[in-house]
């Protein structure tokens, strides 16, 4: 499989979306005393990655990363930006969304297996196996984070701006 033809997909699409849904989930990862996070580490391997979110906070909530990595032609060129920002892989998402003490309506479980599909997604992609990656990305649309479904339906998306923040290009 070529890498314009998984650039060109269904799959590839669903996977920037993807991309940008999880890190931007994860923008509410804070330190201990951040009034606005939604979940609050004091210490350990992810504190540092706190601070970063706390800090970036804002440009993580719309679409401008989703937008200059627009011509990437790689997962890892897609991540970059979004890991540049936080310090956050994607193996690191899944340990931000399993953390206790989130708020109502935010990460947890529902989040961890959405990062969990992300990183199958890479997988799938990376390995040029466009048939599992079509399989994941059609997945896709059948999970829920906390307040509905991750993947809105086209009437929603176009009457509704932020849910054309949270998933920034409909792939159908």
């Amino acid at each position: 499989m070529s890498s314009e033809q998984i650039v060109g997909s269904h799959a590839w699409c669903v996977f920037r979306n993807l991309v940008h849904a999880v890190y931007r989930e994860a923008r509410h990862l804070g330190p201990k005393g951040d009034q606005e996070a939604c979940v609050m580490v004091s210490e350990g391997p992810l504190l540092a990655s706190a601070e970063r979110c706390r800090k970036f906070r804002t440009l993580l909530k719309p679409a401008e990363f989703h937008k200059r990595t627009a011509r990437a032609r790689s997962t890892a060129e897609t991540l970059k930006p979004y890991q540049d920002v936080t310090g956050l892989g994607v193996s690191d998402m899944i340990a931000v969304f399993k953390l206790p003490g989130w708020r109502r309506q935010y990460g947890g479980p529902k989040w961890v297996r959405i990062a969990e599909t992300l990183r199958d997604l890479i997988l799938a992609l990376d390995a040029g196996d466009l048939v599992a990656a079509s399989r994941i990305s059609d997945s896709v649309s059948s999970l829920n984070h906390n307040s509905g479904p991750l993947v809105p339906t086209r009437l929603a998306w176009e009457a509704q701006a932020y849910l054309r923040e949270k998933w920034p290009e409909l792939c159908d």
